[in-house]
């Protein structure tokens, strides 16, 4: 559903989340906006070569089509010259920003939701795809449920399959260094 930007901080904010807010740029899916969270914390963001400040001043100018939020998803950083999370909300209410999204906070996890699973598969699955989409963004649920759909008919969720179903996925990312990083994140998964 259509929400204004401001409404889904707030609820990131209010649920004191830890994580990645992704949205994808409508006519440049391939760029996306990243805001991460520490417990319902804005302490980064970018978008290009804009980090910050720089990113927050000229968010209005940005036109994005859907976002996702990425539990427990963290950037090793050093501080930013931010303003507070509520000071960033109060700002984004003056500015007409709509994007594609769901209601986070409650049922944000799979735990809240009950679409937990007691197969280890399942979530394994869930964190490869959490590390995909974390490179990608939010395309990456739709790309890595049609790759994994496709391996499931000839693989079985061995450790080695697993593994296959990683490289696979592996592939749908361009960049050298976004693809090393899920590679390495999606190994640690499995381990």
């Amino acid at each position: 559903m259509k929400r204004m930007l401001h409404e889904v901080i707030a609820d990131v904010s209010n649920s004191k989340l830890t994580g990645l807010l992704s949205m994808m740029v409508l006519k440049d899916k391939s760029n996306l906006l990243k805001i991460y969270f520490k417990n319902g914390s804005i302490y980064r963001m970018s978008y290009l070569k804009l980090k910050d400040i720089d990113c927050l001043s000229n968010i209005h100018l940005i036109e994005f089509s859907e976002c996702n939020f990425i539990p427990g998803a963290k950037l090793e950083t050093e501080p930013s010259d931010l303003p507070s999370t509520d000071d960033i909300i109060h700002y984004l209410q003056t500015k007409d920003i709509n994007v594609e999204c769901r209601q986070f906070g409650e049922g944000t996890s799979a735990a809240k939701t009950g679409k937990t699973s007691s197969e280890p598969f399942e979530r394994i699955k869930e964190g490869i795809m959490a590390a995909l989409m974390k490179q990608i963004g939010p395309v990456g649920k739709k790309v890595g449920n049609q790759t994994v759909a496709k391996w499931q008919i000839a693989n079985a969720p061995t450790r080695d399959g697993i593994h296959q179903l990683i490289i696979l996925l592996s592939s749908e990312i361009d960049d050298k260094e976004n693809r090393n990083e899920f590679i390495e994140e999606a190994m640690r998964i499995i381990s």
